[in-house]
């Protein structure tokens, strides 16, 4: 069990795709459960990412004809060669670990699981504590990955105050309703804006890591083409915060 964790509007949708897209592009199937964004606007999200194309010409409809080809030929490629399924109709715990379950049921078991994002899934009995009902939630994921054999990936949003405090690089501490998420999963990783002037200048930091070393990778984010890549030469190990 993954947890990746970022402020709003850091791109933490867009790196559990490209996470996805890398995934099946090696022969893993993907179950991909989004609570907050439709259908439509990932596959949207997805035919920049794998085309080139940028994403507001897609969304405008203002594609030529050969970036349309372009989109064609990219998805059908993908299309042919991955199982990736994305939903955006199931919203709570109960439901998703049934998709899982099912989908293992008949033979083709998922791979790899992301749930975008955690703060929306329904438990499984409500109470009137949220970090009860969390802890439920990552309780429950946790003994799914060791059922059913797979990785599940859980977007998490961090707490305020790291709103006020910007440039700060984010803590486990910083996770929202956090003690049970950083105890069940095996790995917690966040996307912090390591250059206040440049929006596009991300870092990916490793905070918890059960069976490896911490760490962290700058990276650039592209948003017309809903990407990350590396900045080469900055990826390095670190045994505590710096």
């Amino acid at each position: 069990l993954w947890t990746l964790a970022a402020r709003p509007g850091i791109g933490k949708s867009a790196m559990a795709l490209q996470f996805s897209v890398w995934a099946a592009q090696r022969d893993r199937r993907i179950g991909f459960f989004s609570l907050e964004m439709p259908k439509a606007e990932l596959l949207q999200r997805l035919m920049a990412m794998l085309s080139g194309v940028p994403l507001f010409e897609i969304q405008a409809g203002q594609a030529g004809r050969d970036a349309r080809r372009s989109i064609l030929a990219a998805m059908s490629e993908f299309d042919e060669h991955s199982a990736f399924e994305i939903f955006d109709d199931v919203h709570s715990m109960r439901a998703i670990l049934a998709r899982i379950a099912d989908r293992e049921k008949h033979g083709a078991p998922y791979d790899f699981v992301v749930v975008d994002y955690l703060g929306l899934v329904a438990p499984l009995k409500r109470v009137d504590n949220r970090v009860q009902e969390i802890s439920q939630i990552t309780r429950a994921f946790k003994l799914a990955t060791m059922e059913h054999s797979l990785t599940i990936l859980l977007l998490s949003q961090m707490n305020r105050q790291i709103e006020s405090e910007r440039g700060r690089e984010p803590q486990l501490s910083d996770l929202r309703e956090g003690g049970t998420i950083e105890q069940d999963s095996d790995g917690v990783m966040f996307i912090h804006q390591r250059d206040r002037k440049d929006s596009a200048a991300a870092r990916l930091l490793v905070k918890k890591q059960r069976n490896g070393q911490l760490g962290y990778q700058d990276l650039k984010f592209f948003g017309s083409f809903m990407r990350f890549e590396e900045v080469a030469q900055q990826g390095r190990d670190y045994d505590g915060d710096e």
